[in-house]
């Protein structure tokens, strides 16, 4: 069941409703089809075709970068930023974009000195030039952040996606999948869910302002309206047969 409709369950349920699988099929499955229509897909598979790592060398003493991750901008922001001179600096993202997949490497690279020597035997150890890590490394960084300037990730300040703190929660309820999927995959696409559920909440927004009867810049017969006009009154038909005593507006996303 969609996570929208599974909301709407668990509001009814809180309320004392008694709602059995099999007596109320229907109304379950009316109910999912709804928050299924109001949502629209994001085509990850899409996206992660796009994520194709750069591969500097041979065998196995290659060097693999990938684009980065939000907890490898967050670890460059917070760790390499403090602690690596303008010359390591760069080797410093480059080692983050070949570990930013890989959750116990980032977590556990706590230590200036450990780090260090993480980083400069990594870069000695792999077949080819320190010039060539350095400049995919600025290049990967650039093409997903727009910037891959020291002064843009000073420490203490928040990486590109930061916006991931906040809504984390969100992203797990509405989207699926795990902390590691949205953390330690492609920022692209965690910024990608993100502008969707930023979308999502302004079209809602002007749903309701168009239901109230307040001045609204978008066509109420935009399909996003409609599409929220429906879950809206599929939601509130639910919850009011199953729970009408409490019953008195859509629990809002």
């Amino acid at each position: 069941m969609h996570q929208l409709a599974q909301r709407t369950v668990r509001e009814a349920l809180a309320k004392g409703a008694q709602i059995d699988s099999v007596d109320h099929f229907s109304d379950l499955v009316a109910l999912d089809r709804a928050a299924k229509g109001h949502e629209k897909r994001i085509d990850s598979e899409y996206y992660d075709a796009l994520d194709q790592p750069i591969i500097l060398g041979r065998g196995k003493r290659a060097a693999v970068l990938y684009s980065p991750s939000y907890a490898a901008l967050e670890w460059i922001a917070e760790r390499a930023n403090a602690w690596f001179d303008d010359k390591q600096y760069t080797l410093a993202i480059a080692w983050a974009l070949s570990h930013g997949r890989n959750s116990e490497a980032l977590q556990t690279a706590g230590s200036r000195w450990t780090v260090t020597l993480k980083v400069l035997l990594w870069a000695r150890t792999r077949n080819c030039s320190a010039a060539a890590l350095c400049e995919a490394a600025s290049d990967l960084v650039r093409r997903d952040t727009g910037d891959s300037d020291r002064e843009s990730g000073e420490a203490g300040e928040e990486p590109p996606s930061n916006a991931v703190g906040r809504m984390l929660i969100r992203l797990l309820d509405e989207l699926g999948e795990n902390e590691d999927y949205w953390l330690y995959g492609p920022v692209s696409r965690l910024n990608i869910a993100i502008e969707y559920l930023r979308e999502k909440d302004r079209a809602e927004a002007r749903a309701m302002a168009a239901a109230n009867g307040k001045a609204v810049a978008r066509d109420p017969d935009d399909p996003d309206v409609q599409d929220f006009r429906a879950w809206r009154k599929a939601s509130d038909a639910f919850l009011a047969k199953f729970a009408p005593e409490e019953t008195k507006e859509i629990a809002h996303v």
